[in-house]
């Protein structure tokens, strides 16, 4: 009976062994047979495609002596690179698509055939439109890790074209309304040889270009429009395809860099209003370094902007802010060559004065102008005419008019420096803001 039940038991195990061969011998075959059929579909395709190729001239336009041929045109922005004001220039990176039928490349099979070109051009195979960028002055197609193109062809011979590039172009700018100014660029699309008998640009779809970032360091774009032009040149009318870009520049960075700082060293400039006037080196320093702050930022600012014959926005405040800056500088030059033509007169009118008067004068003379300076008092001077400080002066006599005019002109250059310049800035922002 153990006998018997280990017979049982091997022959039950052989069993299982030999149908699990079966089965991987069977999988296997319908592997190969799978395999089989996947090369020879892929060997038929590519048989299809050389066949397509073999007696195609990519010289030549699909139906060259029939209608123009349709290229229709679509385009997506993945991201706008700065706008260079020096060079008048701005940049995008894109995805350019283009579509147009040739009978010639129609096929049997009943899917659409993809075609990636690996390191070559469309152009070595199939015929394909010489568009061109009228405005762009550098531009180039991606390449990494293989050349971005793909090309679609439907079994009706319809060609859809994709690629990357990236391009600069030309934008005409008017920095009038500089740093509140917009820009309006425009990208023109157009073919190099053939005139509208041959070929005609149609956007896809209206407006036919898609911007997936409007965002940049300085600037947003805020509007959009394409258009379709016939534009005659001297070798025909030929079709040309338009997208304008809009954009508005931040204010942000020139607030913080300019405006702000600008208006911190006009009011540096007004403190120097509240310096005594007798401290000549102080009050003149001053007034020099803030004159040169302004004049460092106007220079900074036109350094990074191109040289153009008109007056910008931020050149008039900086002209103004260096206008009010000088004008603290004016008005201590002014109350100075007051004192000394005063001086002068009362030094004029000395000998013929009595000796009393003269000895007073002289006093009033040497205790505002000869006791000081240098920056500093001098005891000497003070002590050497100090008797003079003991002669007996006329109550009744009307303090000195030297010191109240001085005073009084002080107070009213303090005064009106504040009014003049809130009243410029508040015309200034409202006309810049509201009105331009």
């Amino acid at each position: 009976m153990m006998g018997l039940s280990n017979t049982r038991e091997v022959s039950f195990g052989l069993l299982m062994r030999i149908a699990l061969l079966t089965i991987i011998l069977c999988g296997k075959s319908h592997g190969f047979q799978r395999t089989e059929s996947f090369a020879s579909t892929d060997q038929q395709l590519a048989k299809d495609l050389r066949h397509l190729l073999n007696n195609y001239d990519s010289r030549i336009r699909p139906n060259y002596t029939g209608r123009p041929v349709e290229i229709l045109v679509d385009f997506s922005v993945a991201s706008f690179a700065n706008i260079r004001e020096v060079e008048m220039e701005f940049g995008l990176d894109m995805f350019f698509r283009q579509r147009w039928q040739d009978k010639r490349l129609s096929h049997n099979m009943t899917t659409m055939m993809t075609l990636t070109m690996g390191t070559k051009h469309p152009a070595d195979y199939i015929w394909v439109p010489d568009t061109m960028f009228v405005d762009a002055t550098k531009s180039y197609m991606h390449n990494v890790l293989a050349t971005n193109h793909k090309v679609d062809i439907s079994a009706k011979g319809e060609v859809n074209w994709g690629t990357r590039a990236t391009l600069t172009a030309r934008c005409h700018m008017n920095f009038r309304t500089f740093p509140m100014d917009e820009q309006t660029c425009s990208l023109s699309i157009v073919s190099y040889a053939y005139p509208t008998n041959h070929l005609i640009f149609t956007w896809k779809s209206n407006p036919g270009v898609i911007v997936l970032d409007k965002e940049m360091a300085q600037f947003y774009m805020t509007n959009m429009t394409t258009a379709e032009q016939r534009v005659q040149y001297v070798a025909g009318e030929y079709s040309v395809l338009q997208a304008t870009f809009t954009f508005k520049r931040r204010m942000g960075f020139y607030l913080i860099q300019i405006y702000v700082p600008c208006i911190a060293v006009v009011f540096v400039a007004w403190m120097s209003l509240f310096v005594d006037s007798k401290a000549t080196p102080a009050r003149v320093g001053l007034c020099i370094t803030t004159l040169l702050t302004v004049a460092t930022i106007w220079g900074s600012v036109n350094s990074t902007m191109p040289r153009v014959s008109y007056v910008k926005a931020i050149d008039i405040y900086l002209m103004t802010s260096f206008f009010f800056v000088l004008c603290t500088m004016l008005e201590y030059i002014i109350l100075i060559h007051k004192g000394r033509a005063k001086r002068s007169i009362l030094l004029l009118k000395a000998p013929f004065l009595q000796k009393d008067n003269l000895q007073e004068t002289y006093c009033s003379l040497t205790s505002d102008y000869s006791c000081y300076r240098g920056g500093l008092y001098s005891m000497e001077e003070a002590q050497t005419h100090s008797p003079c400080k003991e002669s007996p002066k006329d109550t009744s006599s009307p303090p000195d008019s030297k010191e109240i005019n001085s005073k009084d002109v002080e107070i009213i250059a303090r005064i009106a420096f504040v009014i003049a310049f809130t009243i410029f800035n508040l015309v200034y922002w409202i006309v810049l803001v509201y009105f331009v």
